[in-house]
């Protein structure tokens, strides 16, 4: 299996809706991370799916009204225990509509706020390019998929945490593979440059921080995301799907900093500390 990045193909720009582009086969971007730590992970779950839900979250919102995107929900204080109540908020689903409460549509309106008053995040935002850009392609004939925030020159994120801090959003990076999820993106949109995030705090003030990722970090999820691809190719080639664990019995060890903690709590001083104490 080859580590080196992908080439960057020509862009295919496609113009599917958020459900067709969900019901479209494909690895994507989220993907990857679980593909690489267990190639039987990922194929479960792509073979069931998590139902969706409604479009109520914060996030949501916050994304569609900073991307300019249509957003199809009712304000509505309302807790709907009578059937009237029920029957009305059927309808509404009916046509498309989603409800919302008014507490949610302001504080995403203020992230809003926050993010296109802040002068890097808005100088991003305002060059040309595309929002929800969906991107596709084929690596040795098998189906790729991404949805982009915001494609220009470079792929942009736009993400909503509680903590916007460096070291919440690094976490946030490995625990959820965005680094990853940001190469595939951008080898299929055919863009070589390092990705941003723009990273709104969800409860107030709403505070904003755009980071970009360093040069070695980029390298590696480049690298990554070749061998992810590569990985995706092989199993579908001979229908195996492995599971990332150890096989038999597998000695396993405390992580590093852990041996620390541990020693200090053996060392005969620290007991004679607590009973002095």
């Amino acid at each position: 299996m080859t580590t080196n990045p992908p080439s960057l193909p020509v862009p295919q720009m496609s113009d599917l809706t958020e459900s067709e582009y969900r019901a479209r086969p494909g690895l994507s971007g989220t993907q990857v991370k679980t593909l690489l730590d267990s190639p039987a992970r990922y194929r479960w779950e792509r073979e069931n799916p998590r139902p969706r839900k409604a479009a109520t979250t914060l996030g949501t919102i916050f994304h569609a009204l900073v991307l300019g995107q249509p957003l199809d929900v009712n304000v509505d204080d309302r807790e709907f225990r009578s059937k009237a109540d029920k029957e009305w908020r059927e309808t509404q689903h009916a046509a498309g509509l989603t409800i919302v409460k008014s507490d949610v549509m302001r504080a995403a309106e203020q992230m809003t706020a926050a993010v296109t008053t802040h002068q890097a995040a808005f100088d991003l935002l305002r060059e040309s390019g595309k929002s929800e850009a969906v991107v596709t392609g084929e690596h040795r004939g098998y189906p790729l998929k991404g949805r982009i925030d915001r494609l220009t020159s470079r792929v942009i994120d736009l993400k909503s945490a509680r903590d916007a801090s460096p070291r919440s959003v690094s976490g946030a990076m490995d625990e959820y593979g965005y680094a990853l999820q940001l190469a595939h993106y951008s080898a299929l949109a055919g863009v070589d440059a390092a990705p941003v995030l723009i990273v709104c705090e969800n409860v107030a003030p709403y505070l904003v921080a755009v980071y970009e990722l360093d040069s070695l970090t980029w390298e590696l999820a480049k690298r990554a995301t070749a061998l992810a691809w590569d990985v995706y190719a092989d199993c579908e080639d001979r229908d195996e799907w492995p599971s990332g664990l150890p096989e038999g019995i597998t000695e396993l060890g405390l992580r590093p900093w852990a041996y620390d903690q541990l020693d200090e709590r053996v060392n005969p001083d620290f007991y004679t500390e607590m009973e002095i104490g």
